[in-house]
């Protein structure tokens, strides 16, 4: 989804025809991935690869606005962006079970769940979840760890509306933004997982590099790392660096080893 992205007020919509892209009424073209152009509803749109996973972004604007992102692998797994304070409070478990990639010191086994009710498509936010943990800038890239998917695990992830969030991750105050880790519980703020974080935004950081942080870093206390402090104005900042909250003058990073 691009938003109002040429400020004029408006949704900023690219137009995609079967496998052409097509321009209609074009105001401020963009990038060459992101062509910027206005659609009707019910329009399938190309927004280029909005959030940096190498895969396009696509959405379908709904009458009277807005853009829905659908549940393709760009989208981390939404099928909207509009996401319920309060969902059901009841967990899913995504089916499905994918061996670790590689053999390591340690295979931890993720169960990945998601709150009934979020406008998630579930297997497709495991495959992104487990893509960062298992990425070679990850946690296992000293060969120490490897990640497996199953339903039953040594670790849950977890994607809850706000309020779920809160009440799993209490006493530990999230306050209905942040995520956390409780016990073998990896827990998401699908709010945070959606839009990011306004420091981390704010700061040059894009949704798909929000998406591997808030996985990497909650992933990290599970596996016993504790928070560290910004190192320096303009240096790239530590997984384990609370970057949801404060920058503190790094620069935004989602990987233990980048």
């Amino acid at each position: 989804m691009v938003g109002d992205w040429d400020g004029d007020g408006r949704d900023t919509l690219g137009v995609r025809r079967g496998a052409q892209y097509h321009l209609k009424d074009v105001i401020a073209p963009g990038p060459a991935d992101r062509v910027v152009v206005y659609g009707r509803a019910g329009d399938t749109t190309l927004v280029g690869d909005w959030d940096g996973d190498g895969v396009d972004t696509l959405g379908v604007r709904r009458d009277p606005v807005p853009l829905a992102v659908e549940g393709l692998r760009g989208s981390g797994g939404l099928t909207s962006t509009e996401i319920p304070t309060a969902a059901s409070g009841r967990l899913t478990t995504v089916a499905g079970a994918v061996p670790a990639p590689r053999s390591a010191a340690r295979e931890v086994t993720v169960r990945v769940q998601v709150e009934a009710g979020l406008p998630v498509d579930g297997a497709t936010f495991a495959d992104v979840a487990m893509d960062t943990l298992n990425d070679r800038r990850g946690w296992g890239a000293d060969g120490s760890v490897s990640f497996a998917r199953g339903t039953t695990g040594q670790m849950t992830l977890v994607l809850a509306s706000p309020a779920t969030v809160d009440r799993l991750c209490a006493p530990l105050r999230t306050n209905g933004y942040t995520s956390c880790r409780t016990g073998s519980q990896v827990i998401i703020n699908a709010a945070r997982w959606a839009g990011g974080a306004t420091a981390f935004n704010a700061a040059g950081g894009d949704i798909a590099a929000y998406r591997q942080y808030v996985v990497n870093h909650e992933t990290g206390h599970f596996l016993g790392h504790g928070h560290v402090g910004c190192p320096g104005a303009g240096r790239l900042a530590p997984v384990m660096q609370q970057q949801t909250l404060s920058m503190g003058g790094c620069r935004p990073n989602g990987w233990p080893h980048p």
